[in-house]
C-alpha cells in the first residue's frame, strides 16, 4: 500500500506542476492580442532645418510594450511621410530608407529609433524658399505612416504588422494605431518560429 500511495503522490505532484506550467503559458497567450493593440509608438523629438537640397530632418521614434506579454519582437520599422506647409501639400514626402535592428519588445521595454531624412523631389527646395520668404518652421506639418513588423509565435504561419499614423511639428508629435494586419504568408525576414528576438 505504501508504494501505491507514493505513486499517487508523485502523480498528483506531477499533475499539479504540469497544470501550473500550462496555466502560466495560457495566461501569456491570453495577453497576446491585447499586447499588440496596446503597443505605443511616440515621437518625443522632431526637428528639421531645411536647405535648398535637404530638409535635414531628424525624428526620434519610441515604441513601448506596456503589457505583461512576453514574446513580441520587432523585425522591421518602415516610416514614410507627407509634408504640409502654410499653403498646403508639399511634394517632399515618401518612404524613408531606414534599417532598424531586430529588437525584443519585452514587457515595459521602450525601443528608440533615431531617424534622419532629407526629403524627396522638389520639396526641400520649396520649403527652403518658403522659410527664406518668412515662413516659420512651426508652420510645417509632417504626417508619418509607420509600419511595425512584429515577430511572434505565429512567425512560421503568418506575419503581423501594426500601422500607425503620426502628426508632428517642431518639437515632437503624437501617434495612434490605425490597424493590425495579419498576413497568412510568413515574414521573409523570419528564420523560424519562436517569437521575440
Amino acid at each position: 500500500m505504501a508504494g501505491r500511495n507514493m505513486v499517487l503522490v508523485v502523480l498528483a505532484l506531477s499533475t499539479l506542476a504540469s497544470a501550473s506550467a500550462a496555466a502560466a503559458f495560457s495566461y501569456n497567450y491570453y495577453q497576446f492580442y491585447p499586447s499588440i493593440q496596446r503597443l505605443q509608438l511616440n515621437i518625443p523629438s522632431f526637428s528639421f532645418n531645411p536647405s535648398n537640397t535637404s530638409l535635414n530632418a531628424y525624428a526620434i521614434f519610441t515604441i513601448n510594450n506596456p503589457t505583461s506579454y512576453n514574446g513580441l519582437g520587432l523585425t522591421q520599422f518602415e516610416p514614410s511621410f507627407e509634408m504640409y506647409g502654410p499653403n498646403g501639400y508639399i511634394p517632399a514626402g515618401g518612404v524613408i530608407t531606414f534599417t532598424a535592428p531586430r529588437e525584443n519588445l519585452s514587457p515595459g521595454r521602450t525601443v528608440t529609433f533615431n531617424v534622419s531624412f532629407s526629403g524627396f523631389r522638389s520639396g526641400p527646395g520649396e520649403v527652403y524658399k518658403m522659410v527664406q520668404a518668412g515662413a516659420t518652421l512651426s508652420q510645417f506639418n509632417f504626417n508619418f505612416t509607420i509600419g511595425v513588423f512584429l515577430s511572434t509565435f505565429l512567425d512560421t504561419y503568418a506575419s503581423i504588422r501594426t500601422l500607425y499614423t503620426c502628426s508632428s511639428q517642431m518639437g515632437g508629435g503624437t501617434c495612434i494605431q490605425v490597424g493590425i494586419l495579419l498576413n497568412s504568408t510568413p515574414s521573409p525576414s523570419v528564420g523560424g518560429g519562436g517569437g521575440a528576438v
